[in-house]
């Protein structure tokens, strides 16, 4: 089980951990609850949340040792950025001819247009068209590797 997860990309592995630890976590959280209060409906919430991250991160562990994703290389082409603080709201790709744009979820210091983008994708990701552009909003993670700058 240990080799099948070394196989996978170290962005969907450090994925997997933050989902797999955090479902741990919210469990501990439970249980302290549980025991500190002795009640069920306090704690629900965090067991929830405990099955959802525990049960997610399964899935996404057996759909990658099954090689049920697919991994998407584009050149980046804009950032779209928030107007208050400036964060990276949305990245805008170039895979091929076709223009992908997807939401980030984590706060990134640089990127800049040129970038090379690995994103990875579960298969069964629905992906939707808006303005001539493909938009995917089920993605498990994204590598930048800005050291092969390309030119477009």
């Amino acid at each position: 089980m240990l080799k099948k997860f070394k196989t996978l990309p170290a962005p969907i592995r450090i994925q997997f951990a933050v989902r797999f630890w955090l479902g741990i976590v919210f469990l501990i959280a439970c249980l302290c609850i549980l025991a500190f209060t002795r009640d069920l409906i306090l704690s629900f919430p965090c067991l929830a949340i405990a099955v959802f991250l525990l049960a997610n991160c399964a899935l996404m562990f057996f759909r990658g040792t099954r090689n049920k994703f697919v991994a998407v290389n584009g050149i980046c082409t804009d950032v779209k950025r928030t107007h208050i603080r400036k964060q990276i709201k949305y990245i805008c790709m170039l895979v091929g001819e076709i223009s992908v744009r997807f939401p980030v979820r984590k706060r990134l210091k640089r990127l800049a247009a040129g970038d090379v983008i690995m994103l990875y994708l579960p298969e069964s990701a629905r992906v939707y068209e808006k303005g001539g552009s493909l938009v995917v909003f089920d993605y498990y993670a994204f590598e930048i590797n800005d050291v092969g700058k390309m030119t477009q």
